[in-house]
């Protein structure tokens, strides 16, 4: 399969000042999704917590047929949401990076019997000097864009990565 470079752009809202912070949680005119993403940042913690507990409820309440029809295909957007305790949003999908930089992630793109594929692949720092053996030192998921969708835009905002498809 061939892959396509996707080009991860700065957000324009990256370069509000921190006095304008306060506008996303200007009562009830703000929306959900800016308000989420709000709590989240502010709370890199409760990442953590929650992920874990989304994981240990869906994996013991699922039977085992069902788990491996989730892992076998090719993951869809909500599932890459959920594992990456990320967004979907309308055409597009909001992943939380915290601690990552800009240049260490990258995305392509490819197509598979017809079917659009991004791949997300994260550049992960070395813990130790001596790196072993047939260990990767990347993370990597990939997913298929949604039926309809052929094209990917996507920007990084302050440790989010926004990816747009149309």
């Amino acid at each position: 399969m061939d892959w396509n470079n996707i080009e991860i752009n700065n957000s324009k809202e990256e370069i509000r000042d921190s006095a304008n912070d306060s506008t996303s949680l200007s009562g009830l005119s703000a929306n959900p999704e800016t308000l989420h993403i709000d709590v989240l940042k502010r709370a890199i913690h409760l990442g953590d917590a929650i992920s874990q507990h989304t994981r240990m409820n869906n994996n013991s309440s699922l039977d085992p047929e069902s788990h491996y029809n989730k892992v076998a295909g090719s993951l869809e957007i909500e599932n890459i949401a959920e594992e990456l305790n990320g967004l979907t949003i309308d055409s597009g999908l909001i992943i939380p990076l915290m601690g990552c930089n800009k240049d260490s992630v990258s995305l392509e793109l490819g197509s598979m019997e017809n079917q659009k594929i991004v791949k997300l692949k994260i550049e992960l720092e070395e813990t130790n000097s001596e790196t072993v053996p047939g260990t990767k030192n990347y993370f990597e998921r990939t997913f298929a864009l949604p039926e309809g969708y052929s094209e990917l835009q996507a920007f990084w905002n302050s440790g989010q990565l926004e990816i747009r498809y149309r």
